[in-house]
């Protein structure tokens, strides 16, 4: 009993072992002989070098070939020529040539304008005028006065007539210029223009216009107003450019 308790008292008087705190080692699970990361690299590079194709080189015969067909051939000038397709090539000649043809239409309307302008002033100047407001006379210059002063007179025959008292005036003026054109190429000698029978008749003075300039006027060696029997103040006496005055280039 008294041993038992000896031993009791040994063992509590003996001292726990001391637990010391391990070493923080964060580098020791890194050895050189570790686990390799899971990315590897070689895969890309490996999958690039498989797109990469090798062009194979050209045979001689193929070069040979391709510098024969090549001889003489030489490069354009790229800043002197310029390749332009065929459509643009041809619209562009279609605009070309109509605007040529527009270009020589007008140079003829023009000068046809010209040569008709010239014609009106060459035969009004060559026109001698008269109209005191009731009685009109006009000759062409070289006209036989004998032949006016007879007519005047009214001792000359009348070939034809014409009515315009109930015409328009632009009507008016284009059957004067057909009927002293007609009457001329019949042979006929003078004519009578009646043009107030009417209130709407076509004035005096615009058909003596119409005598002495335009179409009609080269018909015309001269006009006046008709002697009472034939008319009087409302109708004029016209004498044709027939007889001596187709000699001297009325026609």
């Amino acid at each position: 009993m008294g041993a038992k308790n000896k031993r009791k008292k040994k063992s509590e008087a003996k001292p726990s072992a001391k637990v010391e705190p391990p070493f923080f080692r964060p580098f020791s699970g890194l050895s050189s002989g570790g686990p390799r990361s899971e990315i590897e690299p070689t895969a890309p590079v490996q999958a690039a070098k498989k797109s990469q194709r090798v062009m194979p080189s050209p045979e001689p015969e193929d070069v040979m070939t391709f510098e024969r067909f090549m001889a003489g051939v030489q490069p354009l000038d790229a800043t002197k020529a310029s390749r332009v397709s065929k459509t643009q090539t041809d619209v562009e000649s279609s605009f070309a040539k109509r605007a040529q043809s527009f270009a020589k239409e007008r140079e003829l309307a023009d000068q046809q304008a010209l040569r008709q302008l010239h014609a009106l002033v060459q035969d009004g100047s060559r026109f001698e005028v008269i109209d005191d407001g009731r009685r009109v006379e006009g000759r062409r210059r070289g006209t036989d006065g004998g032949m006016i002063r007879r007519m005047r007179e009214g001792s000359l025959p009348v070939d034809a007539s014409l009515d315009l008292g109930d015409v328009a005036a632009q009507q008016a003026r284009s059957s004067l210029e057909n009927f002293v054109r007609e009457r001329r190429i019949r042979g006929d000698t003078v004519v009578i223009i009646h043009f107030g029978r009417s209130g709407h008749s076509v004035l005096r003075g615009e058909i003596a216009a119409w005598l002495s300039e335009g179409d009609a006027a080269k018909h015309v060696a001269a006009f006046l107003s008709a002697p009472p029997e034939w008319g009087g103040e409302n109708a004029l006496c016209v004498l044709l450019a027939n007889g001596a005055e187709s000699h001297r280039g009325m026609r």
